[in-house]
């Protein structure tokens, strides 16, 4: 079989593991003892110089040092497959921040792994079965978080994690495959947080200044580099972290490097003024694209061509828009994604951070009888006023708060029976973070799981369908690093988010263009979703439709269309996970969660 962009590995249940049958697009290359194959797709970059290595490189790392001293000394956004033929052993690696993604998986008695999960889909034996488990989560997240995937059968190797595979275990199947366990880290997001907690101490803001701007300046080079150089070009919305990086970009090269932003005929959601007022400064070649809101309906068919799984950031339509323009400019592209994630960026934190001491007061048995009543109707919180109440009073610790402020469904089984959600990090791990403050928790979960799970996988993907690669220089493992061990107060000072982020960029921009309010680069959805998405989004909630595809009550999801229609706002996140689940199904002709 041949997979696009990716590799398998087919091991049948009757062969022997010594002789795998290699396939694929991507080249794997064989050491020179003849004892390893391996294949390196996307960016990768050898620490600390950040110079690009390829797979030839790779595989001599590989040979000279073993697979985790090679990865120990990787960075950038890439996958790796290695074989080794000695002790029969297939690994598979994913980039620390999850820039690029592996999917691997069984299909008939084959066990197959590619880099895009059309290519398992398009395996003559698949079949297309949406696991119940995995969909519950999308509507929580809108999107799957790994290592599970919306297919049954079929996972995603979680960031900075490996999966080391013997031929005995490929062919047991994936009744008994445990990813969670299975799946190891190579690098672990949370002991990389709490070694640079211990070495977090007041510094001299300067100093500090001078330092991240090394970071920042040394990552934007590597990316460069890794991209091919003189062809990349960044995404520039005029926000703090796309400016930052365009001018650092620009910083480095004696041409004008190539800007692009889009806008729109909202008002409330046009940023030309501030990107074309950035980049007259920057002196970048910069191109704003208008998107043309008669063409809404023609963008929103091809995300199921660019997302494999159902995926409901709105971004994603703008994404898609600016990916093909930028990509008719450049091979390779930069973007300012971590920043919010890295320096306390995002307004739902302080709002996480409120309600959680707040509601560290509410006695027990109040907290209890709120839960109860949070339990009739717990999407009732969308109202505001007394259920937001109930339903946040109902819990405790940021990480409940958080997951309040990023979740559609909070009660998604409802919609999905006879299932059981999958526990994530939000119940299971950030507070197990040694030396962590409530501010660097929320900022953890968010690293762990919005970020590479639905921010990295929007731009991945609405950039692979233009031929456009994309890297996020902030993600730089080494900045990374740095970021954490910053006090928060440097982060949020006087009310100012981002703030040592924003004192940087001053270096580069006036004041005026650096300190203004964050907005973001979403879309009118609900304009579009009362305009012209009615007619295509009122006939995919039809309740026939809705059950076909395995959702269980098409009435609670009808009543929130009416009213939505009918004037109220709030419901179009609910609503737009719902559609872009039911637009996927239908396009990939799937077949229901299984029930038992």
């Amino acid at each position: 079989m041949a997979l696009m962009g990716g590799w398998s590995l087919d091991m049948p249940a009757g062969q022997d593991a010594d002789a795998p049958a290699w396939s694929g697009q991507a080249s794997a290359l064989r050491s020179a003892s003849g004892a390893h194959v391996l294949a390196v797709v996307g960016q990768a970059t050898l620490l600390p110089c950040g110079s690009g290595i390829n797979t030839q490189a790779a595989v001599e790392e590989v040979e000279r040092r073993g697979v985790q001293a090679t990865l120990d000394a990787l960075d950038g956004g890439f996958v790796l497959m290695h074989w080794d033929g000695r002790r029969r052993l297939l690994t598979l690696a994913r980039d620390p921040a999850g820039q690029r993604s592996l999917y691997y998986g069984w299909v008939g008695d084959r066990f197959v792994f590619a880099t895009t999960l059309g290519a398992l889909r398009a395996l003559p034996d698949f079949q297309p079965i949406v696991d119940g488990g995995a969909l519950a989560l999308y509507l929580r997240h809108g999107y799957v978080p790994a290592p599970h995937c919306i297919y049954r059968d079929v996972f995603k190797l979680d960031a900075g994690h490996a999966l080391t595979l013997s031929g005995a275990a490929m062919r047991r199947g994936p009744r008994i495959h445990l990813p969670g366990i299975e799946q190891r880290p190579w690098w672990c997001a949370r002991d990389e947080h709490a070694r640079a907690l211990r070495r977090r101490r007041a510094c001299r803001v300067e100093v500090a200044l001078d330092t991240l701007d090394g970071h920042v300046q040394r990552a934007v080079a590597a990316s460069v580099g890794s991209l091919g150089g003189n062809r990349t070009g960044a995404f520039l919305s005029g926000g703090t972290d796309s400016s930052l990086i365009s001018a650092v970009l620009q910083s480095q090269s004696a041409l004008p490097v190539h800007t692009l932003g889009v806008g729109f005929e909202h008002p409330g959601h046009d940023e030309r003024v501030w990107m074309e007022a950035v980049a007259r400064h920057l002196g970048v070649d910069h191109e704003t694209r208008l998107f043309p809101e008669d063409d809404v309906m023609g963008q929103v068919m091809r995300i199921p061509d660019a997302w494999h799984e159902p995926f409901a950031d709105t971004s994603q339509i703008p994404t898609l828009f600016a990916s093909d323009a930028l990509g008719a400019l450049c091979r390779g592209a930069l973007t300012g994604d971590g920043g919010d994630e890295l320096f306390f960026g995002h307004g739902a934190y302080r709002r996480a951070l409120r309600n959680a001491g707040l509601c560290q007061w509410v006695p027990s048995p109040l907290r209890r009888r709120l839960a109860r009543r949070d339990a009739d109707d717990p999407e009732r919180w969308r109202e505001g006023g007394l259920r937001a109440l109930i339903g946040e009073g109902s819990g405790t610790g940021v990480a409940h708060h958080y997951l309040m402020r990023v979740s559609r469904w909070r009660a998604p089984c409802r919609l999905v029976p006879g299932v059981i959600e999958p526990r994530t990090v939000y119940r299971d791990g950030a507070l197990g973070l040694p030396g962590a403050e409530p501010a660097d928790l929320v900022q953890h979960l968010d690293f762990q799981m919005e970020l590479g799970n639905g921010i990295l996988a929007k731009v991945e993907h609405a950039g692979r369908l233009a031929g456009l690669s994309v890297l996020s220089p902030l993600l730089d493992r080494q900045l990374v690093s740095f970021a954490w061990q910053l006090p928060t107060a440097l982060k949020l000072q006087g009310g100012e988010q981002k703030w040592i982020l924003k004192r940087l960029l001053c270096r580069y921009l006036p004041e005026s263009l650096v300190i203004r309010p964050k907005r973001g680069f979403g879309p009118p959805i609900a304009d579009w979703l009362r305009g012209p998405l009615r007619t295509w989004a009122g006939a995919l909630l039809s309740p026939v439709r809705l059950q076909a595809c395995g959702l269980a009550d098409p009435a609670i999801i009808g009543c929130m269309w009416r009213r939505f229609v009918a004037g109220e706002r709030r419901w179009h996140p609910h609503l737009w996970t719902v559609l872009m689940y039911v637009q996927w199904f239908e396009h990939n002709r799937c077949l229901p969660p299984e029930r038992d």
